[in-house]
This record gives structure tokens, C-alpha cells and sequence, in this order.
């Protein structure tokens, strides 16, 4: 029996890092969209807010976009249900963002290589599709609500 895709959203503003991402998703069997910037994304919130998008299983933000910062951008995917849990993958060093990103979702920097990060969410069970599918990763109740604090660890 084929399995079907779990969806991802990847916003990424560096053009080859989305398109290496993409790859290594698509090649683990996901559905991946990509995103470059605030803007483009948050187009995607009409359709979810009118009910006629089935939301990603996963959004993978980075939290420096050129148009706006990615953690605002999470929170607005969260509450409106584009996405159902939310990794950062950023190589922000802003202190204050970093723990707003925290308070959202995994926190991964970028200085870790790409396999690196792939492993990393391999070891949350985060790449296997039928986890992703309609489970949520935080441990957070289901829905617009967005916790208080980060319940995965903090990956250094």
C-alpha cells in the first residue's frame, strides 16, 4: 500500500539552503512547500482562516527573513492552523528571539550541517510520516492555542 505524503512548509530565505531541505524532505517521502519570505507566506493564512487548506503537519522557519521575522510568522501559522507544530532552523543570535523561538517550538542553529539537522529531527521522530500525521510533536494540546513555554529540549 503506498503511503501519502505528509505535508511540510519550509520557510527559508537562502534559495540553495530551501532547495537542499527540500530535497532531503521530498527524498523522506513529504510533501515539502516552500516558502522565501514573510509575504509569500502568510498568503497562505486566507485559505486556512476560510477553512479550505488542510494544514501542514510541519513548519520549518527560519527566524531572520528579509521581510519580517519568523517567529511571528509561527505564531500566525499556529493560531490560524496552517501548521500544526513549528522547528526553527536559524542562525539568529538575538538573544530575546531566540527565546520567543523557544517558547514556540525546537530551536535548531544553523551552524549544524544539513545531515546534522536532518539527524536531529530523525531523533524527535519528527521524519517518520505517520507520526506526523495528525500528531502533535510538542505534547501541546491540539488547536490555535500556543503554549506558555517550549516542551522539546533546546538543541545547542
Amino acid at each position: 500500500m503506498m503511503r501519502t505524503a505528509s505535508p511540510l512548509l519550509l520557510v527559508e530565505d537562502n534559495e540553495l539552503l530551501a532547495r537542499s531541505l527540500k530535497r532531503a524532505l521530498t527524498h523522506a517521502e513529504f510533501d515539502v512547500t516552500v516558502m522565501h519570505n514573510f509575504g509569500d507566506a502568510q498568503q497562505l493564512l486566507q485559505p486556512a482562516l476560510a477553512g479550505t487548506a488542510a494544514p501542514y503537519a510541519l513548519g520549518i522557519f527560519d527566524i531572520d527573513l528579509p521581510d519580517g521575522d519568523g517567529t511571528e510568522l509561527a505564531e500566525q501559522m499556529l493560531a490560524s492552523g496552517v501548521v500544526r507544530d513549528a522547528i526553527f532552523y536559524s542562525g539568529c543570535a538575538d538573544a530575546r528571539r531566540l527565546q520567543r523561538a523557544r517558547n514556540i517550538g525546537e530551536v535548531v542553529k544553523k551552524g549544524n550541517d544539513l545531515v546534522g539537522f536532518l539527524n536531529l529531527l530523525r531523533d524527535q521522530k519528527t521524519l517518520d510520516p505517520d507520526r506526523l500525521d495528525g500528531h502533535d510533536l510538542s505534547g501541546r494540546a491540539p488547536g490555535p492555542a500556543l503554549p506558555a513555554e517550549s516542551t522539546l529540549r533546546q538543541w545547542q
